[in-house]
């Protein structure tokens, strides 16, 4: 990777590893880099360090620290929320005006519900709301849905560790295929650990998009209290819903999205990728926009600073 055409980085602690992504001067965009990082260029390239909204001064303060001595030049701080909103922007080529933004973004055991104020190009998170459920309830309820199978057909798993840690495995890689098209049912073969027999489990799509929207639902739940929280600070309803996150590449849930939120816009973006492009393309453009103070010899602090 060439240091001289991608000289901005992006970096996030996550609950799957490490990730990042570059902003690439000659495409002009935010790319995202390979999982392994000895594949990374880093040292010396200006970072800022993309943290759930949620994330309290310690756990900033460690992943800071962390950040440093893997030799990242982390010179700011982003919360996701706002890195998302930021790459809603850079999707639009800029300002919306000044409205707020809504962003639910899905991680894998826990929600962000965020409400951001967009005023020109000033992006600020003012009202947050975490809840426990993500995208892993998903598989946790399609597991148990597989092992209803298993039990009709005289295939119980309950209580065998080993074919119930395959099982969900299996539940994971079914959710996402499911996910990625259309098909009205999907089916993989199980052999248990425990009798080794061979079993043809499916999930009709039906099933699948029911599971989803109780997933949903319960975000919906949680979503009105902000909403009513938002209302007694005196903000407006938001004129764009952004959902983020594994599950917002699921068609049944950003359909239950535009059904909840009627008139409202709803956005849906890769939350895995959205949060770092949006962040490399700041940087980019703060220093890439201002650049080295050369009187002082150092970089100047534009943005959210450490």
């Amino acid at each position: 990777m060439s240091g001289k055409d991608q000289p901005y980085l992006s970096l996030q602690y996550g609950e799957e590893g490490e990730k990042a992504a570059v902003y690439d001067r000659r495409l002009k965009r935010p790319l995202c880099l390979p999982g392994k990082r000895e594949t990374w260029n880093v040292r010396g390239k200006s970072a800022v360090l993309v943290c759930p909204v949620a994330m309290t001064a310690a756990e900033k303060c460690k992943a800071k620290d962390r950040s440093l001595a893997e030799g990242y030049a982390v010179r700011y701080m982003m919360s996701e929320a706002e890195a998302i909103t930021r790459y809603h922007l850079f999707q639009n080529h800029g300002s919306l005006g000044t409205e707020f933004v809504k962003v639910i973004n899905i991680h894998t055991y826990y929600t962000d519900l965020t409400l951001v104020r967009v005023q020109g190009d000033v992006v600020t998170p003012v009202l947050c709301q975490k809840i426990m459920t993500g995208g892993q309830q998903l598989t946790f309820n399609l597991t148990e849905y597989y092992m209803n199978k298993l039990r009709r057909v005289n295939g119980d798993i309950r209580g065998d560790h080993a074919s119930i840690h395959m099982l969900r495995n299996m539940a994971e890689e079914a959710k996402l295929r499911v996910a990625g098209n259309r098909l009205p049912e999907d089916a993989f073969i199980f052999r248990s650990p425990k009798d080794h027999i061979k079993y043809r489990l499916r999930v009709f799509r039906e099933d699948y998009e029911k599971m989803v929207g109780e997933i949903m639902e319960t975000i919906f739940t949680y979503d009105a209290k902000l909403v009513e929280k938002s209302a007694a600070y005196g903000y407006p309803a938001p004129g764009t819903v952004l959902l983020a996150g594994g599950m917002s590449e699921c068609q049944a849930c950003v359909q239950k999205a535009e059904r909840n939120y009627g008139s409202t816009r709803v956005i849906a973006y890769k939350g895995k990728s959205a949060a770092l492009l949006g962040a490399a393309g700041w940087l980019a453009e703060k220093e890439g926009a201002y650049g080295m103070d050369r009187s002082a010899g150092q970089y100047v602090q534009y943005g959210t600073a450490l």
